[in-house]
């Protein structure tokens, strides 16, 4: 019922004031803009690893018009992804638990007649419907061909809209949409970045772990962000005491709150307890890139810490499970396990497809395949 309300109330707002937001618009053409310094507002309602497959737009902007104003309407959990990045001047966040209520008080907090451009890389409700609200002149934004009928009501109201696939890689798509402000091929290195405090903390639960830093430090992560991308709790298991009697490296076991049950029953079934330490909720999203330069290696299915991992230079293991490799993977020297000779059935962007079976099919890893990964990376950079 609620995202009944929803729809009605974006669609009403846009059509029935559109008048309203095109005479704002006007107005804001009239004052025209410093082409050497635009104000951009670049809007993204997706995730941690989204958020971090975005990051090369900011410092591509800043390259080629270094007085732009960059502003971000970020959703809560990717906050932490953007926060000390120097290439944005200001910082908007909405809770993406109410649709309403985030694009009212976002609206009341950007203000209207603010920015020249606006980019939207995830389709959605507020981040169609708001630019046009906000009376920005150039409003880009992604579209996808499988969208709801209230999203395709509103597209209309972004003047450049770029259709992306399912066949794409995300990351390229989004890079792509620079063209429509005059970046033409755009580094696509992405990248998080680390704070004193941060690493001080860091530094300091370390030392208080006694984490013996003379050891590799392999970082395993037994979350998942979704039901359909997780990986047997006694697979992770196996696969730490494997690591931890060939190589005698530290397993450090990370996560939120939500994780730290899940990680003391994992630590309970282990054999080798020797240099196995547990860090679940004591970093936050913001702190990550700190922990992370300590890491050799970070093991994880498919979730937002792995692409802060991959930009801070870890190697990664991604456990891919549903998700299709193409789309979004990480870029660095990352070892992809999956089950090649299933279909993926979800995809950036796109409602996922997945069967029970299809879940259950790709999921079916076993500890074996992750361990050829664990040997590939570490005998080649690790062992003399």
């Amino acid at each position: 019922m609620r995202f009944i309300f929803e729809n009605i109330f974006f669609l009403v707002v846009t059509y029935a004031g559109a008048p309203l937001w095109y005479s704002v618009i006007f107005i804001r053409s009239c004052f025209g803009y410093n082409a050497d310094a635009p104000r951009i507002l670049i809007i993204q309602s997706a995730r941690i690893g989204d958020m971090v497959c975005i990051t090369p737009v900011f410092r591509e902007i800043k390259k080629k018009y270094p007085k732009a104003y960059i502003a971000t309407l970020v959703a809560e959990p990717a906050v932490g992804v953007t926060l000390h990045n120097p290439f944005i001047d200001q910082f908007y966040f909405y809770d993406t638990s109410n649709d309403i209520v985030a694009s009212v008080l976002a609206f009341f907090q950007i203000k209207p007649l603010t920015y020249d451009y606006s980019f939207n890389f995830f389709p959605g409700k507020l981040g169609n419907a708001l630019p046009f609200w906000l009376g920005i002149p150039h409003r880009i934004t992604t579209k996808i061909d499988v969208s709801s009928r209230t999203l395709k009501l509103l597209f209309p109201f972004s003047n450049c809209q770029e259709l992306y696939t399912k066949e794409e890689s995300a990351p390229h798509h989004h890079l792509k949409l620079l063209r429509y402000i005059g970046i033409s091929n755009p580094s696509d290195k992405r990248e998080v970045f680390t704070y004193p405090e941060a690493d001080e903390k860091v530094a300091n639960i370390f030392h208080t772990l006694a984490i013996d830093l003379s050891k590799k430090n392999i970082a395993v992560s037994v979350g998942c962000g979704k039901d359909f991308r997780k990986w047997p709790l006694e697979r992770f298991v196996a696969l730490a005491d494997r690591i931890s009697a060939q190589y005698g490296a530290n397993i450090i076991f990370t996560g939120g709150d939500e994780d730290k049950d899940a990680i003391q029953q994992a630590l309970s079934m282990m054999q080798h307890r020797n240099n196995v330490f547990d860090v679940s909720g004591k970093f936050s999203v913001a702190e990550l890139p700190s922990f992370f330069k300590k890491i050799s290696l970070f093991i994880s299915v498919s979730t937002g810490p792995l692409y802060i991992a991959d930009a801070m230079g870890c190697d990664t293991i991604d456990i891919i499970g549903t998700d299709a490799a193409t789309n979004q993977a990480p870029q660095g020297n990352t070892v992809i396990v999956e089950r090649r000779e299933i279909a993926p059935c979800s995809y950036v962007m796109y409602p996922p497809t997945c069967s029970t079976q299809q879940i259950r099919d790709r999921m079916d890893i076993s500890v074996n395949m992750v361990w050829d990964a664990v040997q590939k990376i570490y005998n080649k950079k690790y062992v003399q």
